[in-house]
């Protein structure tokens, strides 16, 4: 009787032990998902702000215009290599959106470039096709994030169902 006793303690503190560690695993990938989607959102905020920094930069020619958007591309820049640096699937998700925002201060310098040289039709010519080239990027990682968003929160969902499980 006292080993029958014994085994049945023995057993629940198993399956409660089990229950807990499977409840600690659940909370540490919640929590990553969070993180994960903290970061996915500052992309896509930050992908806007660019665009709309770009716009007034187009309308104004402002330093302050240049110097907020350098800020921001930092911030960009910064937001998917923290998701990137979650592992390896986070990785190929943001490598193109990376190599995007990599080339943007290259375009941001022309169309820098083209707004304070001489003007002129070809000059014309140069800015529109730098400023719609420049929404195009801009609009793909804007687009990129949102992607990833809804993986995120698929993968969100997933995890749900594993823990009512």
């Amino acid at each position: 009787m006292r080993v029958l006793l014994t085994g049945l303690v023995l057993i629940a503190m198993l399956v409660v032990g089990a229950r807990l560690a499977g409840i600690a695993l659940d909370s540490r990938e919640s929590a990553s998902l969070d993180s994960q989607r903290t970061a996915v959102e500052s992309i896509a905020r930050d992908s806007a702000g660019l665009l709309v920094l770009t716009q007034d930069y187009l309308l104004h020619v402002s330093p302050r215009a240049a110097r907020q958007w350098s800020a921001v591309h930092g911030r960009l820049t910064s937001a998917l290599k923290t998701y990137a640096a979650v592992g390896p699937l986070q990785a190929g998700e943001a490598a193109d959106l990376l190599e995007i925002s990599d080339d943007l201060p290259g375009l941001f310098l022309g169309l820098q470039a083209a707004m304070t040289g001489p003007k002129g039709l070809n000059t014309l010519a140069r800015r529109e096709a730098l400023a719609d080239q420049f929404v195009s990027e801009t609009r793909r990682i804007s687009d990129g994030a949102f992607d990833i968003s809804h993986e995120l929160t698929e993968r969100a969902q997933a995890a749900n169902q594993q823990q009512r499980l």
